[in-house]
């Protein structure tokens, strides 16, 4: 039997790590928010890196859905 042999629970992690991400993105950015900080350089590449993350998650899940 191989490792990926049921999918499921490949999907079922990268969703809840997308979840995680996401939670913390939106964490951040609602405290510069309430904060009333300004949006620097590190908040605009944290926001690039989790689109990129989350079109890597949709790949996965797409790619992974086929065997399923």
């Amino acid at each position: 039997m191989g490792m990926y042999e049921d999918p499921a629970g490949l999907i079922a992690g990268s969703v809840v790590l997308w979840v995680a991400a996401t939670s913390c993105v939106a964490l951040r950015c609602g405290n510069k928010v309430r904060e009333r900080q300004k949006f620097v350089t590190s908040d605009w590449l944290v926001m690039a890196a989790w689109v990129f993350g989350t079109g890597l998650t949709v790949l996965e899940i797409y790619g992974e859905s086929d065997y399923i």
